[in-house]
């Protein structure tokens, strides 16, 4: 970076500013192009500074120099900031306000000087500076001015640091140029002026993925500057590239970015523009500091060093090196091993060279071992009707030949052939003849049997046969009727096989044994029954004899028929078996039959009230097992369900039939039923317990049930009542005392009835009259009398009052009529007792 020192001791823009020392701090990298809506900074280093706080001991701003021109004043503000962050507006403000259509052709080279003194403004414009002025087009500016917001003095805080002039244009249509500016401080002792114009522009190459080692990771990549934008000038400013890696940790300043021996990982790679004189001042490599970190130091307000970070970055990833491969495999010939896409088929190292999905290289190599298949064969004999030993063979049991493919030792195919030849072996006997009375021995023929070298023969007798001779032959002979049994056998290759063959020997030559008769000896009447005997081979016909029954099918044969249709209750079945010599003895079989059970009639009570329990019954019959009884919707079997005697609540009025049947072994019987009427319950209601006073009172009943009728008596009482008619629900009863009364309702069958009682008391109305009269003058005295059933209760008589029996009221005169009526502690009222008072 150019570092420039301006001492200005005499010039246009230099006035009083309390000492001839003042030191002027020049931008450097201007002029600026300012394009329409240009926002821009130009900031300028200050170090060094010995009177370094502003505001304190004589230091701070004595003036502002700025050159610039611009077609539209009114578009454009100028700032400048402290590093302290304090700001001053130069130029401004922004506004629809510019004269003439704009001021092309204006230049201003203009000073700005501290508020209160010194001011000299060009003609005809405010010592304050002012946008909103006739500036006019194709003019020269050169006066000093007040700031147009805030003031020079403000500005307190540090010296050292960066101070910033930020040029904004704000409305549209517009352009200029920052040719210049310089800040002049008012104590310049030990100040160095710092402009630095690094700018490092942007990488916008594309972001590279690569193996390491790779030379495609010897980069090139020129920045780009963006109008405008300049390069800094090259013989004060040299470009190097920042390479930084995980977390953006700075790994190296490097001028040409080179990353082809970094391991694998992610790495990035920024510009870096620096003052070549400030190459001492880069940071040491200390595997801590990061990218992001060194471009916020250099944008402080105290950079370390004059440089400048790229906008963009170039992110490299060096993809991680695949390990290489080592395979090892064992297959069996003719098979090949497909190792990374090849095969191979014999026993063998093979090396291969690999590139991974990234395109990057690696070694690969197979040791494969190849062996080899096995066979073997085996012969085996088997019998007729089994399979090979052999487990590997399962259901094998032709002759023929068979292989198998097995897995051997090494784990290859083995072959295995098994040569199976199956011994067939035939017993054969053919029909023999029957013993008889006139032959009691036949000859039993093997004829069609296996023959050969080899084979044996052997003959069996049971169930009462007998051989006579020779049993080792293929014929025997059969002295007594049973069964034969013919082993055949042959030995062939160590294989023993067998068949054989059974044969029944009958004769005429005696009487058949006593059969033994299979059947159930319990019977119903009316089905089919079978019975039957075993069969006796020397038995060639039976008889058979039935009492109870018919024979339907079968006689003559070992198995009958029968149909059991007679009113017996027990019979029996008898059988012998005859032949030519004769009929054996008889065996029969005792049988009980039973029929379907047929019920007696029902007894039991057919009408009742609602509410009431019946019992009903059959007599008990032998032949029944269980009693299965039905009632009607509203009634409930309390008990007796399965017995000969039920017993049944009728719950409500609903009327119907009883019905039972009888069940044993054989069916159900026939049901029998007995009707049921059942009455609605009437409910009497006389009344309610009252008192009356007089000596008759109208009684009421309640009906419940249409039809039914009442009927009035008295049960208690010392008196007699008389009903005007006892028979009707409301009847007039008068009575000469208390009583009780019934009320007895009658349903119109006459079987249902209900009672009911009421209670009434008569009061005797209070009977009064007048006893003595006084007369005093002033009141009129009476003494009363009342019956006796009236007690000594208090009476009371209009316009006066009763004490013992003496009624006193206010003055009457003398021949004064009056009226008045008695009421008891019953509430019962007297006649009215009328008079003339009579005093003299």
């Amino acid at each position: 970076m150019l570092l420039r020192y301006i001492f200005l001791f005499a010039a246009a823009h230099l006035f009083a500013l309390g000492s001839l020392n003042a030191q002027a701090c020049e931008c450097t990298n201007c002029p600026q192009f300012m394009q329409d809506l240009f926002v821009g900074d130009f900031n300028i280093n200050v170090q060094g500074a010995t009177n370094p706080t502003l505001g304190q001991n004589g230091q701070g701003v004595c003036g502002v120099n700025v050159h610039f021109d611009h077609t539209a004043i009114c578009d454009i503000t100028i700032t400048l900031t402290s590093p302290s962050g304090q700001t001053i507006t130069l130029v401004g403000p922004i506004g629809q306000f510019c004269t003439n259509m704009g001021n092309t052709g204006t230049d201003w080279d203009v000073s700005f000087v501290p508020c209160g003194g010194g001011a000299m403004p060009d003609p005809g414009f405010t010592d304050q500076w002012h946008n909103n002025q006739n500036w006019g087009g194709n003019n020269n500016y050169t006066g000093s001015y007040y700031p147009f917001n805030g003031c020079l003095g403000n500005f307190t805080g540090p010296v050292n640091g960066n101070w910033t002039l930020t040029v904004t244009d704000g409305q549209a249509n517009d352009v200029g140029n920052l040719f210049d500016y310089e800040i002049i401080f008012c104590d310049p002792s030990g100040i160095n002026c710092v402009s630095c114009a690094a700018d490092a522009g942007a990488l916008l190459q594309a972001d590279i993925e690569e193996c390491p080692g790779s030379q495609n990771l010897i980069l090139d990549l020129p920045p780009s500057y963006q109008s405008p934008a300049i390069p800094p000038p090259s013989a004060e400013y040299t470009y190097a590239y920042v390479i930084s890696g995980n977390g953006g940790v700075i790994l190296d300043f490097a001028a040409t970015p080179d990353l082809s021996s970094l391991p694998s990982g992610n790495y990035t790679v920024c510009g870096l523009s620096y003052l070549t004189a400030h190459e001492n001042l880069l940071p040491v490599i200390n595997g801590i500091l990061t990218v992001t970190q060194l471009t916020n130091q250099l944008n402080s307000n105290t950079p370390p060093f004059c440089g400048n970070i790229s906008s963009n970055c170039v992110g490299i990833t060096i993809f991680p090196v695949p390990p290489d491969v080592e395979e090892s495999a064992t297959i069996c010939a003719p098979a090949c091993y497909d190792f990374l896409g090849q095969f191979y088929c014999q026993t063998g190292d093979y090396p291969v060279d690999q590139m991974d999905a990234s395109g990057c290289h690696y070694n690969a190599i197979l040791h494969l071992t190849v062996n080899a298949p096995t066979f073997r064969s085996i012969t085996e004999t088997i019998c007729s009707g089994t399979c090979s030993n052999n487990s590997n063979f399962p259901n094998t049991c032709n002759t023929g030949l068979y292989q198998v493919t097995l897995v051997n030792a090494a784990g290859c195919d083995s072959l295995l052939t098994l040569n199976l030849t199956v011994i067939n072996i035939d017993a054969v006997i053919q029909p023999p003849p029957m013993i008889t009375c006139a032959q009691p021995s036949v000859q039993l023929s093997g004829l069609g049997s296996t023959t050969g070298a080899g084979t044996t023969y052997l003959w069996t007798a049971s169930n009462g046969g007998s051989i006579s001779g020779a049993n080792n032959m293929i014929d025997a002979t059969a002295t007594d009727p049973g069964n034969y049994r013919l082993v055949v056998c042959r030995t062939v290759a160590g294989a023993s096989c067998c068949d054989t063959a059974m044969v029944t020997v009958s004769s005429s030559g005696s009487i058949p044994n006593t059969p033994v008769i299979i059947g159930d000896s319990l019977l119903c009447n009316g089905p089919n029954q079978q019975f039957s005997v075993n069969p006796d081979p020397n038995a060639s016909a039976y008889t058979w004899q039935v009492v109870g029954g018919s024979i339907l099918s079968g006689n003559g044969t070992d198995t009958i028929q029968v149909l059991w249709d007679s009113l017996q209750t027990s019979g029996s079945v008898c059988a012998n078996a005859t032949n030519a010599c004769g009929p054996g003895g008889q065996r029969c079989l005792t049988v009980t039959i039973s029929a379907i059970p047929v019920l007696a009639q029902i007894s039991g009570d057919s009408m009742f009230c609602a509410g009431d329990t019946g019992y009903y019954a059959v007599p008990a019959l032998s032949s029944a097992v269980v009693y299965s009884w039905t009632v009607p919707a509203g009634a409930t079997i309390l008990s007796g369900q399965d017995s000969t005697v039920l017993v049944v609540r009728w719950d409500t009025a609903t009327s119907g039939n009883v019905c039972v049947q009888a069940v044993n072994e054989c069916g159900a019987g026939p049901q029998r039923c007995f009707p049921v009427t059942v009455y609605a319950q009437p409910v009497a209601n006389a009344g309610i317990d009252t008192a009356f006073c007089g000596i008759s009172v109208n009684l009421a009943a309640a009906s419940s049930v249409a039809g039914s009728t009442g009927l009035w008596t008295t049960i208690s009482g010392p008196g007699s009542a008389i009903f005007s008619n006892d028979s009707i629900v409301n009847s007039m009863v008068s009575v000469d005392s208390n009583g009780v009364y019934l009320f007895q309702w009658m349903e119109s069958n006459g079987i249902c009835s209900d009672p009911d009682t009421v209670q009434i008391a008569f009061n005797a109305v209070p009977v009064g009259g007048i006893k003595q009269t006084t007369c005093d003058g002033t009141n009129q005295t009476y003494i009363i009398s009342f019956p006796v059933t009236g007690g000594t209760a208090p009476f009371t008589i209009p316009g006066g009052s009763i004490t013992n029996g003496i009624f006193i009221s206010d003055p009457v005169p003398s021949g004064q009529a009056y009226s008045f009526s008695i009421t008891d502690s019953n509430g019962c009222v007297s006649s009215a007792i009328t008079g003339v008072f009579n005093c003299n």
